[in-house]
Parts: structure tokens; C-alpha cells; sequence
């Protein structure tokens, strides 16, 4: 719940909503102006959508691979495509998402991940991180690109 406290001709914008299913939902808003209680309904309509990957990266190779399906159980060294990118299961499996958080999957895809602070980095592995590139000098988790002397600025990173 979101209380502000308000003076006359002031206004607040802030509301966050985050729907996990697709379909109609109705939007209420209570407010008091001067003692008098007022409630607003809007009609929202939700979209079920993929999140993109960071720039919208991709890789063509995706489309040669099976979908990973989170029933399906995998085989260390099994390759699968998901968030349009590659992935290569580490040990076998079933249900664990790929993703570059998740260390059970090996990204296979030749791309730039964005910079995640609970993923492990081999030494060379690159980067994006407040708009410029990283390369890591050594193994590193959670050390901020930038703010630690395991990662060195490659310059500027613009999305392909």
C-alpha cells in the first residue's frame, strides 16, 4: 500500500503494478480530499509477453536447438535454445531455467550478457555495464564493473 501525505496542488506519480497472468483486471484508487473519500476504477487490460533479453539480443543458432521445456529433464552437455539464446546444461537436471544467474547452464551464444551481481565470471568473459564494456582479469561474483579492479574498461558499449 502507498500512503503520501499531500498539500493542496501537489501531486504524486508513482504506481507499480506487476500482473504474473495475462486478462482483465480493475485498478482501484481510494482517495480523501478534504474529509470527502473518493474511489476511482479503471479497467486494465494485461498482455501476456516475453521479456526481451538485454538489447534484444539474439542468437540465429537459437533456432536449430529444441525450446527448453521445464519438464523435460537434461543430460550433461545438452544444449538448448531459450530467450533466444543457447544454452549448455552443466550436470543433468529438470526445471532449472536457463538464465545467467542460474550456474546449471553454460550461455553457449557468443553474445554480451549484461552484468549481474550472483553470476560467476571466468577471466576474458565480457560484459555490459552502465553502458560500457568490461572484460573480467580474473574470476570474479559480485564485484561491481568499475568499482573493482577485476574488470577493465573496454570503452563504450552500444547495443548491436
Amino acid at each position: 500500500m502507498f500512503e503520501q501525505n499531500l498539500s493542496v496542488g501537489e501531486t504524486v506519480q508513482a504506481l507499480a503494478i506487476s500482473l504474473t497472468q495475462a486478462g482483465d483486471y480493475v485498478l482501484h484508487i481510494n482517495q480523501a480530499v478534504s474529509g470527502q473519500a473518493q474511489q476511482f476504477a479503471f479497467k486494465v487490460n494485461a498482455e501476456a509477453t516475453t521479456p526481451p533479453t538485454a538489447c534484444g539480443i539474439s542468437d540465429p543458432a537459437a533456432g536449430q536447438h529444441a525450446a527448453w521445456n521445464a519438464s523435460n529433464a537434461y543430460q550433461t552437455g545438452d544444449k538448448v535454445a531459450h530467450a533466444q539464446l543457447v544454452w549448455q546444461a552443466k550436470w543433468w537436471q529438470q526445471g532449472s531455467e536457463p538464465s545467467s544467474n542460474n550456474e546449471a547452464w553454460q550461455l553457449v551464444s557468443v553474445v554480451t550478457q549484461p552484468w549481474s551481481a550472483g553470476m560467476g565470471y571466468p577471466q576474458g568473459a565480457q560484459v555490459s555495464y552502465q553502458d560500457k564494456l568490461w572484460q573480467a582479469k580474473w574470476w570474479s561474483r559480485n564485484e561491481v564493473p568499475g568499482a573493482s579492479s577485476a574488470w577493465a574498461d573496454k570503452g563504450a558499449y552500444v547495443c548491436p
